[in-house]
């Protein structure tokens, strides 16, 4: 017997098959079938126990052939040269659609017609069709190449791709490359030729599988279920999809959530702050009125003189004052500055303020005391306005306290009650380029005098001898009554703006409706007690600044 390769049974054992056992491995498509009852053992000196041979002796009345092909095992009818051909006279062994089979020589395409009809010709001995054979294409020995990811095919005696392998296709119908575009992969041929897979907005598209699909750009995602949408969200910075589809950042006590650098965090709400550092507790300090964190974390309100405690307002440090002091100026820092009990700006309270207008005023444990000049009185009792009335002139205390002149005699002239309404006149010539201080002690003179009830104010002068006049009685009498109580107002009269307002070190008055400004020309203004050294004292029907020289009159009547 002839000697073999041990190797076709290596790791062989028993398995499953028809009528008996076959030793796994060994294929039950091979010819022949062997003794079942022989052990493992024998395998190896007897193959035929394997359904399988390996020399012609093996396939001795097989049903297959008298051959072994010892390349697969398998016997077969006839083989071809080299090796010893069996088959009868006038025939040789050759291999057609996988199947080992004698057929008829030939000695020219004659033979053929006659072997196997009209269209074939004699190749080596053998008919055949160049039109389809592959070894032969459309000439004896013209044999067609195996194409790029296909296998050859021979159509016509042309060589020509015949089957593209799974998952690639000839998308630009040339045999030269074969099948040349992996469809199973690529994004512009995904499944068949031309077929692009669509751009995905945040990301590129892709092919898997022949399906079409996408890979997102770092920090996006395709969370959606509408592929239209792409890679629509930004999981670096989306509190519902931080880091990935679905995961929620949760807001903690007093934030808001947040998601930073695809990591959950928080946002603190205004007014509030994470002092702690601890995630758990959120924002765990208001701001507003912790003494400890005021307005910001570690910022601690200290306690300032004069005060039993520190406060935090509204993020701002502050004080409780002791029981007779008060944070008048506003400035938490110097503490309860304003002895209350004593101060003639803060008497009993920051703001009330005694004032020693025509008098001289004191504050003792919190009370406005006045010591009236010489023909002043304090008729209301309110020590805030001083010494405020002066019964030689005042309709509401004519003579006395408290002497209302009737309606037939409104006026007060000298202590009586008069129908005649006098006039009280400011009237001074000023020079340009110099200030007004001269001029500013008649102004606040010409102030203190406007006592009683005015109907009419006039802006006159040098310049414009009748000058603008406001006739309407409650107006012109606002004006007038704030002049003399040093009052901001404004009213419209007679087609202008009227306002009184402080500039410099005092108080203005002016029909061109604005307070403090350089208007004109023509522009109607009086400012006498702006600060010393300023020369820009107003003016009649001229600048108002650096105006040229003149006089300037103002009546209440």
């Amino acid at each position: 017997m002839r000697a073999f390769s041990l190797s076709l049974f290596v790791g062989c054992s028993i398995a499953s098959f028809a009528g008996g056992a076959l030793l796994a491995g060994c294929g039950d498509t091979r010819s022949g079938v062997g003794d079942l009852s022989l052990p493992d053992a024998d395998c190896v000196a007897n193959p035929v126990a394997c359904g399988v041979c390996a020399t012609d002796e093996h396939c001795v009345s097989n049903a297959a052939g008298p051959r072994c092909e010892t390349i697969t095992g398998k016997c077969v009818a006839c083989l071809p040269p080299p090796s010893r051909d069996n088959c009868g006279p006038g025939q040789a062994c050759t291999i057609q659609q996988g199947v080992f089979k004698c057929v008829a020589t030939c000695g020219s395409d004659l033979d053929c017609a006659k072997i196997s009809g009209a269209g074939s010709s004699c190749c080596g001995g053998l008919c055949t069709q160049l039109t389809t054979d592959l070894k032969n294409c459309g000439g004896c020995g013209v044999e067609c190449p195996t194409p790029n990811n296909a296998e050859a095919g021979c159509f016509g005696g042309h060589c020509i791709i015949g089957r593209c392998h799974d998952g690639f296709d000839d998308c630009n119908k040339s045999a030269d490359d074969g099948c040349e575009v992996g469809v199973a992969t690529d994004p512009t041929n995904c499944g068949a030729c031309g077929k692009v897979c669509s751009a995905f907005r945040n990301g590129l598209p892709m092919c898997a599988a022949s399906i079409c699909s996408a890979v997102c750009a770092p920090g996006f995602a395709h969370c959606s279920a509408r592929p239209e949408d792409g890679c629509e969200v930004d999981t670096t910075g989306d509190s519902a999809n931080c880091g990935a589809c679905g995961k929620v950042c949760t807001a903690p006590a007093n934030g808001t959530a947040a998601c930073d650098a695809s990591k959950c965090g928080f946002r603190c709400k205004p007014g509030f702050a994470d002092c702690n550092d601890e995630a758990k507790d959120g924002c765990e300090v208001s701001t507003q009125g912790d003494v400890n964190n005021c307005g910001h974390c570690g910022n601690v309100c200290p306690l300032r003189p004069q005060a039993q405690s520190a406060t935090c307002t509204g993020g701002q440090c502050g004080n409780t004052c002791n029981n007779g002091f008060g944070d008048c100026d506003g400035q938490p820092s110097n503490g309860c500055e304003s002895d209350l009990s004593v101060s003639l700006l803060h008497c009993g309270s920051c703001g009330a303020g005694c004032l020693a207008n025509h008098g001289k005023a004191t504050c003792g444990q919190g009370v406005c005391s006045l010591s009236c000049d010489n023909g002043w009185f304090d008729c209301n009792q309110d020590g805030t306005d001083g010494c405020e009335s002066n019964p030689q002139s005042d309709g509401k205390n004519c003579g006395a306290c408290n002497n209302l002149c009737p309606q037939n005699l409104p006026f007060c002239v000298k202590g009586m009650c008069s129908a005649v309404n006098p006039a009280v006149v400011f009237s001074e010539a000023f020079v340009g380029g110099q200030d007004a201080q001269a001029q500013c002690l008649k102004w606040q003179q010409f102030q203190s005098n406007l006592l009683i009830n005015f109907t009419q104010i006039t802006i006159s002068g040098s310049l414009d001898m009748v000058g603008v006049t406001c006739n309407q009685a409650n107006e012109a009498n606002t004006l007038c009554t704030a002049l003399h109580n040093n009052q901001t107002v404004s009213v419209a009269c007679n087609g202008r703006t009227w306002r009184t307002g402080t500039c410099g070190s005092g108080l203005e008055l002016s029909a061109s409706g604005n307070i403090c400004s350089c208007d004109g020309p023509p522009g109607y203004l009086v400012r006498p007690c702006i600060n010393a050294g300023n020369p820009n004292w107003g003016g009649v029907n001229s600048t108002t600044c650096s105006g040229p020289s003149q006089t300037m009159t103002v009546t209440c009547q």
